[in-house]
């Protein structure tokens, strides 16, 4: 999977996910003839002219950051971590690490190293495949979520049965993902160290040296405010 297709994946995924979450709105009720109604709108081109638009204001208004945000945080930490680390020798590099591991510099290096290795290419393609399964688990939660509170209150003021069960079936679904994001987390940890092993092994030096030219145009930790 390339950098592009994982773009239009995590634009398009999370309108979907809406699209499908809100079909039984269109019913009055559970039955055969409700369901083939259902069918009509999958065999359309409709779902996903929908999905494209949805998925672009749910990107716009970047839902995805409440499930998404800490996760990320958690791999981009212990990236920054074992890079430094790889740099233990280096008194500038040292003295700048609080510089240095704030903002993107860190990630930056990261990619560069890591789009210039074809054996660490080749991880990457696992490792894009993993993340594009974990942000659509982080949309699962977010669109459930929030389609669950539209059949609560649907159910509240129409008295409908049906909007109830979708309600809880919504809550059901969030819990379940929340669950599998741990998961998920845990091997794109394991993916990244995978890299970071690779890197410790073949560029350490081109770490140091790329940390040590970025590190010379930051202040010192005890300069910043």
């Amino acid at each position: 999977m390339n950098k592009e297709m994982l773009k239009t994946f995590r634009l398009i995924i999370p309108g979907i996910l809406i699209v499908l979450f809100l079909l039984p709105i269109y019913q009055r009720e559970l039955s055969i003839e409700s369901l083939n109604k259902i069918k009509i709108i999958f065999d359309s081109r409709i779902i996903i002219i929908l999905g494209i638009v949805i998925g672009t204001l749910y990107y716009i208004l970047n839902f995805r950051s409440w499930f998404f945000s800490k996760p990320v945080k958690k791999i981009n930490d212990n990236i920054k971590y074992k890079l430094l680390k790889m740099c233990d020798n280096n008194p500038l590099i040292l003295n700048k690490n609080k510089s240095l591991t704030t903002g993107r510099t860190l990630m930056i290096i990261f990619y560069r190293i890591i789009d210039n290795d074809e054996s660490l290419k080749d991880i990457a393609k696992s490792v894009r495949l993993n993340g594009l399964i974990w942000s659509s688990i982080a949309d699962v939660k977010a669109t459930s979520l929030i389609v669950s509170f539209i059949y609560l209150i649907l159910s509240w003021m129409s008295f409908k049965w049906l909007y109830f069960i979708c309600g809880l079936a919504l809550i059901t679904t969030h819990i379940i993902a929340f669950f599998l994001m741990s998961l998920v987390t845990q091997k794109q940890l394991s993916l990244s160290n995978e890299q970071l092993e690779n890197i410790n092994l073949h560029h350490i030096k081109e770490v140091n040296n790329l940390i040590e030219d970025a590190a010379e145009r930051l202040p010192n930790d005890d300069q910043q405010a």
